[in-house]
């Protein structure tokens, strides 16, 4: 399963701008140029998530993805570096503007880090002007006591992409209490250092569908398309427990009868007067009703005394298992709106596209089909092609005793877009795709 987190807060800082604050610009950026003029000029965003939503996803497996949009770059190096740090100190975002004349503004600044005027707590020797905010390089390990670096980094090559960060690490560390959720800093590598260009983004402001994200990404997936029934079964009886072995005659009446054991213990004739005197076993010890008729009758184990049952895992009588790669898929049921926060339980179809002809007295197609092979879905923007979520191992295709199926939050798209989901097969060999041209839209 796929869940999307959106930023609480984000903004950028700037060296050659130290008091001002861009809490409310549609763009952030990260900059480490060089002017002779005016020196190093550096630009830092700073984004956070709320401490809530990560927690609440926190699953055993889950991958934490930070994904922005690029809207633009401009003199990348060759190589450039982008890196990721946890930040180590509570910043508040601002409404200022890039373009606003005057910095009067509060909030996060290149030297401040809130409407007080805290400074960031960095080393002035290293810092431009002891200021760009401050993070945790890293982090000491509990069971070992040793620092672990904690940074995440992204690469491009002369041409901007749109930023994928893996920041699982940050998330366990921020809900395990090693650190505090202060949010996220991006700066390019050796920033005061090394020229590597600008590259423009996205911030939770802007009025696109291109707001910056975390990806959550849940191992979801399950194949269980089998039944358990209750099976019983006889087995044949046994010679030596079959209904004579035990018969009315085996303990009769005379086995032990009123005379066995008598008034004299044991009767002068099966052990003498002496050997056992008279008050060795008494008239009650094993009287008339210990051993009678009814203790051991021909019913006691009869042919139908070794009965067992059994559970038995079958594969469900509504499911036909396909074997050939020749099949087609598509979703069962889509309809043309979603509410925002809607959970759903989406039913995919599969077909055999050359079924062989046979007779029966049920229809082809009255039965689900399913198969072993490795099926997956992805969303995309019906309008522009965009992927809005690809394909991948959390977004495999589940199946149960009714056929196959997955869990969609349609939480994760944008309201007012139409969107179309793809389907994949990966079998045999090959691999295929399959786009459902019916769209649906997010409404609230």
């Amino acid at each position: 399963m796929i869940k999307f987190i959106y930023p609480d807060k984000d903004c950028t800082i700037y060296s050659n701008s130290t008091r001002l604050n861009t809490g409310a610009d549609e763009i952030v950026e990260i900059t480490a140029d060089f002017t002779p003029t005016h020196g190093p000029i550096i630009s830092r965003t700073l984004i956070s998530f709320q401490q809530e939503d990560l927690v609440k996803f926190k699953k055993i497996g889950a991958r934490f993805v930070l994904k922005l949009k690029v809207v633009s770059s401009l003199e990348l190096d060759h190589v450039c570096e982008i890196e990721a740090y946890p930040v180590s100190e509570s910043w508040q975002e601002g409404k200022g503007r890039f373009a606003d004349a005057e910095h009067t503004y509060p909030g996060a600044t290149w030297i401040h880090r809130n409407e007080d005027q805290t400074r960031w707590s960095v080393d002035t020797s290293v810092e431009i002007d002891g200021g760009g905010g401050a993070w945790f390089s890293s982090v000491k390990n509990t069971e070992s006591g040793e620092d672990v670096t904690i940074s995440k980094s992204y690469k491009f090559n002369k041409v901007a992409s749109d930023v994928e960060l893996d920041i699982t690490t940050f998330v366990h560390y921020w809900t395990s209490g090693s650190i505090e959720n202060h949010g996220i800093l991006l700066k390019f590598k050796d920033d005061t250092k090394s020229r590597s260009g600008n590259i423009k983004l996205f911030s939770s402001n802007t009025n696109t569908i291109y707001s910056p994200y975390v990806e959550v990404a849940i191992f979801d997936y399950e194949f269980n398309p089998y039944i358990e029934q209750l099976v019983t079964s006889k087995s044949p009886t046994p010679d030596s427990l079959d209904t004579g072995s035990l018969d009315t005659g085996s303990l009769d009446t005379g086995s032990l009868d009123t005379g066995s054991l008598d008034t004299g213990s044991l009767d002068t004739g099966s052990l003498d007067t002496g050997s056992l005197d008279t008050g060795s076993l008494d008239t009650g010890s094993l009287d008339t009703g210990s051993l009678d008729t009814g203790s051991l009758d021909t019913g006691s184990l009869d042919t139908g005394s070794l009965e067992s049952t059994s559970v038995e895992t079958i594969l469900s009588p509504d499911l036909v298992q396909l074997t050939s790669e020749n099949i087609s898929m598509s979703i069962g049921d889509i309809k043309n709106e979603y509410p925002k926060n809607q959970i759903e339980k989406m039913r995919v179809g599969i077909r055999d596209m050359f079924p062989k002809k046979k007779f029966s007295n049920r229809m082809r197609y009255a039965s689900n089909n399913f198969v072993e092979e490795s099926l997956y879905y992805s969303v995309r923007d019906a309008e522009t092609e965009e992927v809005i979520i690809d394909h991948s191992e959390y977004t495999k295709i589940s199946c149960d005793t009714q056929g196959h199926y997955f869990i969609f939050d349609f939480s994760c798209l944008s309201r007012g877009r139409l969107y179309k989901f793809l389907l994949k097969y990966r079998g045999h060999g090959v691999e295929k795709t399959f786009t459902d041209d019916r769209t649906f839209m997010i409404v609230s």
